[in-house]
């Protein structure tokens, strides 16, 4: 009886290790509770730091996560010590191809080419280890859509870009429009020279 005992609080334990596992999170993981903030253009590059303060061979696996999924969109498994090459793996369906971590690097770091607007979120990297507590770095990474080239028009709507505004005779009213597509804010403001206020719509 005490065997049977004894393995059903064994295959209680192995339940606990499957379930947090699947959470994304360790029972012995020692959370860094900072969110870092950091801010990337839309079609450019950034790198997400994720410190390895130990040699590599210490090292057991290094995890990506996005908001709350319990599911990786990026591993590094470096457990195959025949080989000694990191297994690198992407999920196709986040990033793909777009995303590199460079785990040789000081400090290491995750590479996410051509941002998406849709990249935006809280990202949080776990590096396992073989022997020492797990660690964890977060960050709020804010997506920067730039506006297109602006189109000015006159009050008939005809486009003035690249052309001279005149004749005018002083005191004559002039009344012309900047549009702006993209991007994410709408500006209002006055022309420096002129004092006139204008109006950037988006």
């Amino acid at each position: 009886m005490r065997l049977d005992g004894f393995v059903n609080v064994v295959l209680c334990w192995e339940l606990m290790l499957i379930i947090t596992a699947i959470d994304g999170k360790s029972m012995h993981e020692k959370d860094k509770h900072d969110v870092f903030s950091v801010e990337g253009v839309e079609g450019r590059s950034i790198e997400l730091q994720c410190p390895i303060t130990v040699p590599l061979s210490q090292v057991y696996m290094v995890l990506w996560f996005k908001d709350n999924a319990g599911i990786p969109l990026y591993s590094v498994d470096v457990r195959d010590k025949i080989s000694r090459q990191p297994a690198h793996w992407s999920a196709p369906e986040v990033f793909g191809s777009r995303a590199r971590f460079n785990i040789d690097k000081s400090p290491a770091s995750l590479l996410i080419k051509n941002l998406k607007r849709h990249d935006q979120g809280i990202y949080r990297c776990r590096i396992d280890f073989r022997t020492i507590q797990t660690q964890t770095y977060r960050y709020n990474l804010s997506v920067v859509v730039l506006p297109e080239q602006p189109v000015v028009l006159d009050r008939w709507g005809r486009h003035l870009n690249g052309t001279k505004l005149g004749p005018k005779e002083e005191g004559d009213d002039v009344v012309i429009t900047c549009r702006v597509s993209g991007g994410k804010s709408s500006q209002v403001g006055t022309h420096p020279h002129t004092h006139t206020r204008y109006e950037n719509h988006t």
